[in-house]
């Protein structure tokens, strides 16, 4: 055979060859593509690897919604076990709720090993809280936190407010307790007048209600804390309740529910008005 016919057959077919293979390529191409286009599409819907900050503002979420069974999921074993142990019930998310400013950005995370500190602000910008989590199972979870009033806010301008920090009682006989609330001003400056408003067991029938107009708190001072005395209340309430029933029924073991809301009609302007209410549960004692 000619050389010169040998070589062109031999370019031809190497040409064929080419296509061939190219046209093989682009349809397994054109059959992968779609499939590697699935694990991308699978790949972008995997969640975001969870980060202290992350698990933060989940738990801090559910702490806004009061749903207790997921606020458990981000706090740290032993915080978990504490709550258990005390008998905290759902409705009492509200106590934690108030001590949490409202507007919570975390500007800084620090992570060593299992442990991470979080930087935040809270109380639009009125105060700086320290976080501390911690990686329990491969997840990070809240262990404590911290929260104080910023330097330099203007709260020396005159900014101030009021808080309230706990119900105390203390049942002495069946018709008679020491029953107190404590509130305290957290701003700077003083504060003379409050309204508010105390009940127990308000969802009854007939609600009873403590409530006061105008309480003179006599220049309660920044920082400073005040006891109002509600002992009355009890008594009231168990003498029309429970030992004077007209129909003469003696009632099923009472449980008290006890609620202070102070600023009733937001007269004092505060910067924080997340924690002028209080709830907290009690039982009365045979």
């Amino acid at each position: 055979m000619n050389t010169k016919i040998l070589g062109v057959l031999v370019s031809v077919g190497v040409l064929v060859i080419g296509v061939v293979l190219i046209n093989n390529w682009t349809k397994v191409s054109e059959e992968i593509g779609p499939q590697n286009s699935e694990v991308e599409e699978f790949k972008s819907k995997e969640p975001e690897i969870e980060s202290p900050t992350n698990a933060y503002m989940e738990y801090y979420r559910a702490l806004n919604a009061e749903d207790m069974k997921k606020v458990k999921k981000y706090l740290a074993k032993s915080i978990v076990e504490q709550l258990e142990q005390s008998g905290m019930k759902d409705e009492e998310l509200e106590m934690i709720k108030s001590l949490v400013p409202k507007e919570v950005k975390i500007i800084d995370e620090e992570i060593e090993n299992n442990s991470a500190i979080l930087t935040a602000t809270g109380g639009f910008g009125s105060q700086e809280g320290i976080i501390e989590m911690i990686k329990e199972d491969g997840k990070w979870k809240l262990l404590k936190e911290n929260w104080e009033l910023t330097e330099g806010h203007p709260l020396s301008s005159g900014k101030i407010d009021i808080a309230a920090i706990d119900i105390l009682f203390n049942q002495k006989e069946k018709d008679k307790a020491d029953l107190k609330v404590i509130v305290k001003n957290n701003g700077e400056g003083d504060i003379s007048k409050m309204t508010y408003r105390f009940s127990i067991n308000e969802a009854e029938e007939e609600m009873i209600l403590f409530p006061a107009d105008v309480v003179n708190l006599d220049n309660l001072s920044s920082g400073e804390e005040l006891e109002l005395d509600f002992s009355h209340a009890y008594s009231n309430y168990y003498n029309h309740y429970y030992k004077y029933k007209s129909d003469g029924e003696k009632q099923k073991p009472f449980e008290l529910k006890m609620v202070l809301v102070l600023d009733l009609n937001d007269e004092l302007k505060e910067f924080n008005e997340e924690n002028n209410k209080i709830t907290k549960i009690f039982y009365l004692q045979d």
